[in-house]
């Protein structure tokens, strides 16, 4: 049978650049355009598939959000290449309709000048729930999702993903939340590098059932 659209969801004043399906019947978009060649204008937008009203924006991003993807518990991570700070993932709790976490570790890591910016362009999950990011700065980062005892983190996440030390620490990568108690904060557990930054950027990842990394 032929593809047809069963309906058009609209409301976004800027270029759509990612969507991401959630429960219960939802969708969200992410959006941002520059005005003026310097401010940017950036929203994500939660949908109604069944009536195709918006339920909820989030403004907190100032560039074009890339990315986005669902968290358990009613929450979801956006990336973008935000202009006023450092690119950044924000963590939003759906039901409060509030940013929880904003975190920050992809930077340019060139000798040129102006640098290359961190643009946070792609993101998938990993099956144990661990959160794989992809940015312009030629890397990938791993982060853990959920706070549990890091000694089973790592000895699970190991064996999932033939990687040796899979959680070293960065030390370039930090994190401020914006709520003292944000259920499972993001951590960076691991960064992968693997070509230059200037060959070009992480365009795409997507996770497999076997917890390897294609990107």
């Amino acid at each position: 049978a032929d593809l047809a659209a069963v309906r058009t969801l609209s409301g976004h004043t800027a270029g759509v650049w990612c969507v991401s399906v959630l429960s219960g019947g939802r969708v969200v978009s992410g959006t941002g355009r520059p005005t003026g060649g310097k401010v940017r204008v950036a929203e994500l937008k939660v949908w109604d598939t069944a009536t195709g009203n918006c339920l909820q924006t989030l403004y907190g991003h100032s560039g074009r959000i890339f990315c986005v993807v669902a968290l358990p518990g009613n929450r979801i991570v956006s990336g973008a290449d935000d202009c006023v700070r450092p690119d950044t993932l924000k963590v939003w709790d759906l039901a409060e309709g509030r940013c929880v976490q904003t975190l920050e570790g992809h930077r340019p890591r060139s000798g040129r000048w102006p640098p290359p910016k961190g643009n946070i362009t792609c993101m998938c999950l990993l099956p144990d729930g661990r959160l794989i990011t992809g940015a312009a700065d030629a890397t990938i980062k791993v982060w853990g999702v959920f706070a549990t005892d890091d000694a089973a983190d790592d000895a699970s996440y190991s064996s999932a993903s033939h990687l040796s030390d899979p959680f070293a620490e960065d030390d370039d990568s930090s994190d401020s939340p914006e709520d003292d108690d944000v259920g499972f904060p993001l951590r960076c557990r691991r960064t992968l590098r693997g070509r230059p930054v200037d060959e070009g950027g992480i365009n795409c990842v997507a996770c497999l059932a076997d917890g390897r990394i294609v990107s």
